[in-house]
């Protein structure tokens, strides 16, 4: 008898041999057939999905889950737009804080300011306290006194992780964000891999909120530029990641939004980023969960709706497949399995 048999949905297994099904069965856990295979079998429970969609769970093969977590617990400077806002949040956060004490904050943004704060300015309302801002972006952070700009060591140290990482035991090869000439990376890399048999992931990435962050926005422009269709030119895997917090809408880090910008190619504000690098919807899913699953060495476990595999997946409110690509982002995700039981149940 199967745990469960979810019924009348719309399921992309992203498995070639099955790629779209009716029915889906579950059996401790596990995926264990679909449509005419499990229709007919007793269930403890039968879901009447009517219609709806149902993925493999998405995966995520870049984000910064810890920051993320810290960003929702620290007091935050977003979405203040004047000097006087912010430091009205510094000073408030101030007074929380007990002598002595670092005062964390996030969200600094200086592109609405039209300059960075001063250190009189903070100064001011610290009351003697150290003063630590989160740059929005991740890349730079505010202590008092300073600005600082981490996003050219960390291009750096990017592109010393590219040579040193051409060849891995695992056979796979992952090519991390760098602000400088990332296209000729893929390519040669891409080249590399093909020589050596070695299949190759590189971050898919979305792009958008990142755009003006620093003084070197014109290598961050450059990054979200190049990426998208490259990758799949030159026979990369292409694994999606959200970047949370750092890219855009940090506030939800949803995939779903990933996928959107994928295919759009547009930053928050319209701005074509690269229109020549969109991908097509389907690619974009693919991205976020077989080839996902294969960065991580999950593809016998996850990344497809396949028998045997985990039953992890998500069903969405609608078919991003056949909406508007402008709605893709904001469908909603009706429910989430894990292991075959939805997540309300967990716990």
């Amino acid at each position: 008898m199967l745990d469960t048999r979810l019924t009348n949905a719309h399921v992309i297994t992203m498995d070639p041999a099955h790629p779209v099904a009716r029915d889906l069965g579950i059996w401790r856990g596990r995926v264990v057939g679909l449509d005419g295979a499990v229709t007919g079998l007793p269930a403890r429970e039968v879901v009447d999905l009517q219609g709806a969609t149902v993925l493999p769970g998405f995966i995520d093969s870049h984000v910064h889950l810890a920051w993320t977590g810290l960003k929702a617990a620290t007091p935050s400077v977003a979405p203040c737009t004047r000097a006087e806002d912010i430091l009205a949040v510094v000073a408030r956060a101030v007074a929380d804080q007990p002598d002595g004490a670092w005062v964390d904050l996030a969200g600094y943004d200086q592109r609405a300011l039209g300059r960075h704060l001063t250190a009189a300015e903070l100064d001011k309302v610290s009351d003697g306290r150290k003063v630590f801002m989160i740059h929005d972006s991740g890349h730079g952070c505010v202590v008092n006194s300073a600005v600082l700009d981490l996003l050219p060591a960390q291009a750096a140290a990017g592109q010393g992780f590219l040579a040193e990482s051409a060849m891995t035991a695992a056979r796979r090869l992952r090519l991390p964000y760098s602000q400088e000439e990332l296209a000729d990376a893929i390519e040669r890399a891409g080249r590399q891999c093909l020589a050596e048999g070695i299949t190759a992931c590189a971050e898919a990435g979305i792009g958008g909120g990142l755009l003006g962050h620093s003084p070197v926005e014109a290598g961050a422009y450059q990054m979200l530029r190049d990426r998208g269709r490259l990758p799949l030119r030159v026979q990369l895997m292409a694994a999606g990641d959200t970047l949370r917090p750092v890219a855009a809408h940090p506030a939800d880090g949803s995939p779903l939004r990933a996928v959107q910008f994928m295919v759009e190619r547009a930053s928050d504000s319209g701005q074509p980023i690269g229109p020549a690098e969109a991908i097509t919807v389907e690619e974009a899913l693919y991205a976020y969960t077989a080839a996902g699953a294969f960065a991580c060495h999950w593809e016998d476990d996850a990344g497809s709706l396949s028998p045997g595999k985990r039953a992890d997946l998500v069903v969405l409110g609608d078919d991003p497949c056949r909406v508007e690509t402008s709605r893709i982002g904001d469908i909603e995700v009706v429910e989430t399995y894990v292991d075959g039981r939805p997540t309300a149940h967990l716990g």
